[in-house]
């Protein structure tokens, strides 16, 4: 039984709920992004897991420049992804808990050749 906990961050609701593991096959990137506003400097991290939840990668970086939450959170997806091809990993999964990324995320549409 997975617990459930809804949340609100700013105008956007989240919920907390249990890590799940990618489809066989493919591996779950989890991303979070942190942010200091008094420095104006962030941090993104991502960990790599595969189908069995064994961690295969996990990295960092430093954000030397950053102006808010959200931006960080942001920064983190995008160094996710460039983890991703460097790492040579083609069947991804990116998750993050930033409820504003995700949103702002889905209102366009992807600028790849894939359909």
């Amino acid at each position: 039984m997975t617990s459930r906990r809804i949340g609100k961050i700013g105008d956007a609701t989240t919920a907390n709920r249990a890590w799940e593991p990618p489809p066989v096959g493919w591996t779950k990137i989890n991303v979070d992004g942190s942010f200091s506003e008094e420095a104006g400097e962030g941090s993104a991290v991502a960990v790599a897991r595969d189908s069995n939840g064994c961690v295969i990668i996990t990295a960092w970086r430093f954000l030397e420049h950053s102006g808010s939450a959200p931006e960080s959170e942001a920064l983190a997806c995008v160094e996710g992804l460039r983890w991703a091809v460097h790492w040579g990993l083609s069947r991804v999964i990116l998750e993050t808990d930033c409820a504003w990324v995700v949103a702002e995320g889905s209102k366009t549409k992807p600028r790849t050749g894939l359909r």
